[in-house]
């Protein structure tokens, strides 16, 4: 104690450790100074400051919560086209932007699938090539005397249509940068020529379904219909010209 004599020095209770005592040093000439108040890691902390402190924070926390929250919800309801990369809805059925068909499955988004937009759709062309054969067939070949040789005509239909239909879909094949693929049965520009040129009957149809892959329209339904109204009335007019000849042949019979 005597190392303070102009100091008051006195007990009190230690805020650090309960139940002991700790010595408290006053000036004499500061008769209203003030117990120090407790600093340092064993200080009692006010449980208002905690609250207070911690507030903000945790609003910001559940700030952040929902907009994390509201941009996966956000995300989860749209989807990218895989043809022309644009944002859709989840549930689209055929993209807004391009109008290709997102039902089917799997179709990589590549160079050439993004290209679909601006390849020409000679769809129309494909249909309307077997149509104007059945007119020429009915109003040109039907209209022919036997003099005439109506059967070279009709098999110049028949080879012009194969081989306009085969371009055609070599060309849009090309355009659409279609490559051979097996899960999707699709063939290149090259080997879906010689197969509709070949194979008309089959490759056809077959075509007109396997464009939709590439962002073009499925037209195997209208693809069926006029290819079995092409063949029947090819058919039927060489029929009806075979027949003719051979009762012009054999006139007594």
């Amino acid at each position: 104690m005597d190392k303070y004599p102009e100091h008051d020095l006195s007990f009190v209770d230690d805020p650090f450790e309960p139940g002991s005592k700790a010595i408290r040093i006053a000036h004499p000439n500061d008769p209203k100074a003030q117990e120090p108040k407790p600093v340092g890691a064993g200080a009692p902390w006010d449980e208002s400051q905690t609250i207070q402190a911690g507030a903000e924070p945790r609003a910001s926390e559940a700030e952040r919560a929902h907009e994390e929250a509201s941009a996966s919800e956000a995300a989860s309801d749209t989807k990218a086209c895989p043809y022309c990369g644009e944002t859709v809805r989840a549930v689209a059925i055929k993209c807004k932007h391009c109008g290709s068909d997102l039902t089917s499955t799997g179709a990589p988004e590549t160079a050439a699938s993004r290209a679909v937009r601006t390849s020409p759709d000679l769809g129309i062309f494909l249909l309307g090539v077997p149509i104007l054969a059945v007119v020429l067939i009915w109003g040109w070949v039907g209209n022919m005397n036997l003099l005439q040789s109506p059967e070279t005509t009709l098999m110049g239909i028949g080879l012009g249509t194969l081989l306009i239909t085969a371009v055609l879909a070599s060309v849009e094949a090309a355009s659409a940068g279609m490559q051979t693929n097996r899960q999707k049965g699709s063939y290149g520009p090259t080997a879906w020529f010689f197969l509709v040129l070949l194979l008309w009957v089959v490759c056809y149809p077959a075509y007109l379904y396997k464009r939709r892959h590439y962002g073009f329209a499925n037209l195997l339904i209208p693809g069926l219909v006029i290819a079995a109204v092409y063949l029947g009335s090819w058919l039927l007019m060489d029929a009806t010209i075979t027949d003719a000849r051979a009762g012009l042949q054999n006139p007594f019979q």
